[in-house]
């Protein structure tokens, strides 16, 4: 597509189209775009018309497209598959060469999208395939223009970012390596120069704010290049740099003074922060460097004088958060303890940093109430970690690290004035015991878990008597339980922070307390709440053996918990709020049989929340912990009364049915199959619910879903196992095989194709298996011969012993015959033996003993020429197997454990409480060893005197000992 006019004119249109009000139009103009990028000179064509002097918003969006072109089709080369939109080699050299002069002439605009397009090519291409970009920017570098110094430095600070967080590696450091080479005397030059710049322009500040983005990109720069490591040349220059970035910090200008309330009319706080960000880095990384400890106590002292003389206005709080951070990194090193010894240095961080830092601000009572959520996951999601009061937190505990006593005294003087400040005037002055709840949670937390909370406090502070005395009447408080929001949601922090300190006899009257809050309007108290209930209730004693809140205990609490909890998600900004959600499920999974007098109102409920976001299904989270609500609520009910699994069938099936033939519900249909199979295996029989659904469960569509692959596996031998008779009786175990041949075909489900036929072998009949069974095996060995990697291999051992388990050795000589006359020497040999003993699961390397103990001792086999060359070895390898450590398995008391790290899955969503025990084929074969010497017993007393000798001269004297045990432990002999 060359570069004409009238090109141009027909692109010019069909970009203006791109943006068109008309969905047909913008429709017309973006598939004409990219039926012609595969075209040569396409891109030269493009990138000249967003050079013209054509209208901005189609130059615009020509960069917009091109930006898109290249994230689809940079990363194809003419030699990949002859790929129809590979970009031509010419075309990729004619782009590298005018996009950077492009970009930096370009509107605001244009130079971000174009910015982009480098950034795609360079993670494609720099620095080996693209030689010329470092000299270019360079020789750029040297413009008089900051406009365009500006463009550079983004553009190679766009390229370098990813050094920050990858994986080191030897190419990484040696592309790091070249970067420096090319740019570390520029980069250190030019940083001289914006210096001096900075000073002479710092009265005008249209002169200056280019300037200042210079410099705070050349910090970040700095900051990439030296995140890996501290490479050489920076070392050797380290005075220059140091000493620039303490220029930074201490410069002002009248002409970028920040309002109060204004957002900063220059760059120069992101500068600032940008130098606090590099030394903690220094701090942390580079203690080592000799050459850098003598600069600790001066940028100490220039960050604490910042620090002091900063205001409280958003503004700055990117720098507060930094310089904050990089104060809690040096307190924290022993070797710097001498900076912060004296008690003045103690007091006026105090007063002058902490106290006011972790003050409420007008800004975060507003976000409280128009933002609740994002004000909700920055503290319970970590996302809080860039904040003023966390960063304060963090530096209280980083100092109580050698200066616990001191620290804990002069805050407990500040905590004291603000409780009484509190007294004066509650409903003015909630701000003051807000902060002071929040310094007593900075000193007392020494250690805490996800888990637990609170599990070291700090010695000085009396936890339990500022709960009594300051936050328990808060929350007890129902007269004004709607007033001062903040404070009783930070109250039940509090708690939930100390949840595992508290005392028995507190813990539920704390439980119920908390519980009243559920009805609070605010999004954050009531979410607060929700959360405190959860982790209560899961909270175990110090042996980690019982709950805190037994099923008993709990259970006078239930009508009004689940009441409540329901009520919650009646609130407009909480009718999907996860954690409500949470709190719901682990009160079912608490309650155990407590539950079955609510079962009418929990269907009843969840019925009505699945109908109303299944028309919608925006929240993740909390569409996992509605199901598994469901799941355990089936759990804890059926349990105990197994009859009221028909009142679940009757309340859930018309909405799980309407559910899978909605197409606009792709996420709900694997969380439905596992209730459905949880349902079944508690009936162990099948009513027409399930012998209609049946059918619909081999549709192919359903299969070609990822996510539905494991859970409809389970279903079918869910349905296998209990309702067998309905498959022969439809004739559907053709279109039953046909899934496993699908599965089968597909590496990634092989194993799935593995336990379907074997609960085929092991639940259908014999009689109506048989004639089947030689395309299965054929099947099978087709795939082996393709795939001999370890799981399959494995797999294929497991299924060959179910065969033998289920059908007798007869049935599987005479299947494997039919596939080749006499493998089974070599299937031993090269594929049993060498693969069996490796089973990762103990119940995998049963099923393979007993398989192998059916053919020792299987008359067909003693008589067969197979005899003499693999009875031996056989023998060897079950008693190795035997005497093999077993393998850990989990306990059904980690059931608590994995609801904690259950969650939505975009690939398949595992409910805790849906899952069936492991099903063992061998159980009752008893113990296995025992069922060895029974049946080399029983086949010797048919061939008396035939196994003495060959026992002796095919095991060691170790194993032959072994053998012998478990011959005396059984009981029987060896004729």
């Amino acid at each position: 597509m060359e570069p004409t006019p009238q090109n141009f004119q027909v692109l010019t249109e069909k970009l203006k189209q791109t943006f068109s009000n008309s969905a047909l139009e913008r429709k017309e103009g973006e598939e004409f775009l990219k039926s012609n990028e595969h075209h040569k000179q396409f891109p030269e064509l493009l990138l000249r018309l967003i050079n013209a002097e054509a209208p901005e918003e189609i130059r615009v969006a020509g960069a917009v497209f091109f930006k898109r072109y290249l994230e689809r089709n940079w990363s194809l080369t003419e030699t990949e598959g002859l790929s129809p939109t590979a970009i031509h080699l010419d075309d990729r050299n004619f782009v590298k060469k005018t996009i950077v002069s492009l970009m930096l002439s370009s509107p605001t605009r244009i130079q971000s999208q174009l910015s982009a397009a480098l950034q795609i090519i360079c993670r494609h291409d720099f620095p080996a395939q693209w030689t010329e970009l470092m000299p270019e920017l360079v020789e750029k570098m040297s413009h008089g223009d900051y406009r365009v110094i500006c463009g550079v430095l983004t553009t190679a600070d766009s390229i370098f970012q990813r050094y920050r967080y990858e994986s080191k590696t030897d190419d990484l450091w040696r592309e790091i390596f070249y970067c420096i080479k090319q740019l570390g005397e520029p980069l250190t030059a030019l940083l001289r120069l914006t210096l001096e710049r900075m000073e002479a322009t710092k009265n005008d500040k249209n002169a200056l704010v280019p300037v200042v983005k210079a410099i705070g990109l050349l910090c970040s720069i700095y900051y990439s290049l030296c995140s890996q490591d501290l490479p050489e040349f920076f070392e050797d220059h380290l005075r220059q740099w140091l000493e620039g970035f303490q220029y930074i910090l201490m410069f002002s200008s009248p002409v970028l003074v920040v309002e109060e309330d204004a957002e900063p009319s220059g760059t120069i706080e992101a500068a600032k922060a940008e130098v606090c960000r590099i030394v903690t880095l220094f701090s942390e990384k580079y203690n080592d460097v000799e050459a850098f400890l003598k600069w600790i106590p001066p940028f100490v002292k220039l960050t604490w004088e910042l620090l002091t003389n900063l205001s409280l206005s958003k503004a700055y709080d990117d720098l507060v958060t930094a310089a904050m951070g990089f104060l809690t990194s040096v307190v924290t090193k022993p070797w710097h303890r001498e900076l912060f010894k004296d008690e003045k240095v103690h007091q006026e961080i105090c007063q002058k940093i902490i106290i006011p830092n972790i003050r409420l601000r007008e800004s975060d009572v507003e976000e409280f109430e128009m933002n609740g959520l994002e004000y909700l996951r920055r503290d319970m999601e970590g996302s809080d970690a860039n904040t003023r009061r966390r960063m304060a937190v963090d530096l209280v505990q980083g100092l109580c690290r050698y200066f616990e006593e001191q620290i804990s005294k002069i805050l407990f003087g500040y905590i004291e004035t603000l409780i009484q400040e509190y007294s004066k005037n509650p409903d003015v002055n909630w701000f003051a015991k807000d902060a002071a709840i929040f310094l007593v949670l900075a000193i007392a937390v020494q250690e805490k878990t996800e888990r637990r909370g609170a599990i070291r406090i700090n010695q000085n502070v009396n936890v339990g008597e500022f709960l009594q005395k300051h936050v328990f009447p808060e929350l007890t408080d129902e007269k004004n339980m709607n007033s001062r929001p903040i404070l009783r949601a930070d109250c039940i922090k509090f708690v939930l922070m100390f949840r595992s300190q508290l005392p028995d006899e507190m813990y539920f009257k704390m439980l119920q307390t908390i519980s009243k809050f559920l009805g609070h309007s605010e999004f954050v108290v009531h979410t607060y709440a929700a959360r405190a209930i959860e982790k209560m209730l899961s909270l175990k004693d110090e042996n980690m053996k019982q709950f805190k809140v037994s099923a008993a205990t709990l259970r006078p609490l239930l009508p009004e918990l689940l009441s409540s909890l329901f009520k919650v998600l009646e609130f407009d900004e909480s009718k999907e709020n996860e954690y409500v959600m949470r709190a719901i499920t682990r009160v079912c999974i608490q309650a155990k049989e407590g539950l079955v007098e609510h079962v009418s109102t929990i269907l009843t409920k969840v019925n009505e929340i699945v109908n109303l976001v299944a028309k919608n299904p925006t929240q993740p989270t909390f569409n996992h912990y509605l199901f598994e609500t469901i799941s355990a609520s089936i759990r804890s009910i059926c349990e105990s009364q197994p009859n009221l699994i028909a009142q679940f069938e009757d309340n859930l099936f018309p909405v799980f049915e309407s559910i899978l033939n909605m197409e606009s519900c792709p996420e709900f249909p694997p969380y439905i199959f596992q209730l459905i199979g949880q349902m079944l295996r508690i009936r162990g029989g099948i009513t027409q619910q399930y012998e209609r659904l049946f059918p619909v469960l081999l549709t192919p569509a359903l299969w070609s879903q990822a996510g539905n692959v494991r859970p409809l596996t389970n279903l079918l031998i869910a349905f296998m196992r209990n309702a067998g008779e309905v498959i022969v009786k439809t004739g559907k175990i053709e279109p039953l095989l046909g899934v496993f041949q699908k599965l089968l075909s597909q590496r990634t489900n092989d194993f799935h194709a593995f336990a379907i036929v074997q609960s085929v072998l092991e639940f259908l009949p014999a009689e109506v298996n048989a004639p089947f069974l030689p395309e299965i095996m054929r099947l099978i060995f087709t795939k082996l011969q393709k795939d001999r990697s370890q799981r399959f291999v494995k797999n294929f051992c497991i299924f060959c012993a179910y065969f033998i388990i289920t059908q007798g050795f007869p049935s599987f000589l005479k299947t494997i015959d039919f596939v080749q006359d006499g493998i089974l020497t070599m299937l031993v040999k090269r594929i049993w033996l060498p693969n069996v003993e490796f089973l990762d699961s103990d119940l995998g390397r049963r099923i393979c003993v007993v398989g192998i103990c059916d053919m020792l001792c299987s008359p067909e086999f003693i008589t067969s020429k197979y005899m003499a060359d693999l009875w031996g070895p056989l023998l060897q390898y079950v008693i190795n197997i035997f005497e093999l450590k077993p393998a850990p398995f989990t306990s059904e008391h980690e059931e608590l454990e994995e609801l904690e790290r259950a969650g939505y899955n975009a690939q398949y969503s595992h409910l805790a409480y849906a899952r069936d025990i492991e099903h063992d084929p061998v159980s009752k074969f008893g113990n296995v060893r025992h069922h060895l010497s029974k049946g080399l017993s029983a086949i010797s007393s048919k061939y008396p005197g035939k196994f003495e000798g060959l026992i002796k001269s095919s095991l060691l004297p170790v194993q032959q000992q072994a053998l012998s045990t478990y011959f005396q432990e059984a009981k029987v002999t060896l004729h």
